[in-house]
């Protein structure tokens, strides 16, 4: 018995989040948990666990001149195949191979784009962020002589 389970193969779910080396590569990301400083532009980071992964990724860059920040946001899913689903699981964790399910995302950071300053006021007051504007004052009328 102990030889037969000795012998068994294993389920790999490897998550892969690539840096390519163009004007879309970033400095920096979270992905999942591993904050990656620097993220060097070609890199690549890979997380392998036998159970599926869900990795968020979020990548940034700040330009030379500290002007343009560059992010991009996106998952690493791997699938949960049938053949890891019950009742067939117990044959796929049986199987004397490796089982490979891969999920693969590239970074490709774009600009952030300027906000709208009144509309970002407005969307602050709506949600409560900012006290309400105090509507201006209106200038009481001169006083009038008695007659």
């Amino acid at each position: 018995m102990p030889l037969a389970i000795a012998a068994t193969g294993c389920i790999e779910h490897r998550a892969v989040v690539r840096n390519p080396d163009d004007a879309g590569a970033a400095g920096a990301a979270a992905i999942g948990v591993d904050v990656v400083d620097p993220f060097a532009a070609g890199s690549v980071h890979t997380v392998s666990d036998p159970l599926p992964r869900d990795l968020g990724v979020s990548a940034w860059i700040q330009g030379a001149d500290d002007s343009i920040i560059r992010r991009w946001h996106g998952r690493a899913r791997t699938p949960l195949p049938w053949w890891q689903r019950f009742p067939v699981d117990a044959a796929a964790e049986a199987w004397p191979g490796r089982l490979v399910c891969a999920a693969e995302t590239t970074v490709a950071v774009t600009p952030v784009t300027a906000g709208d300053e009144a509309a970002l006021i407005a969307a602050a007051r709506r949600d409560g962020y900012l006290a309400a504007a105090e509507p201006a004052p209106t200038p009481s009328p001169a006083p009038q002589e008695p007659r």
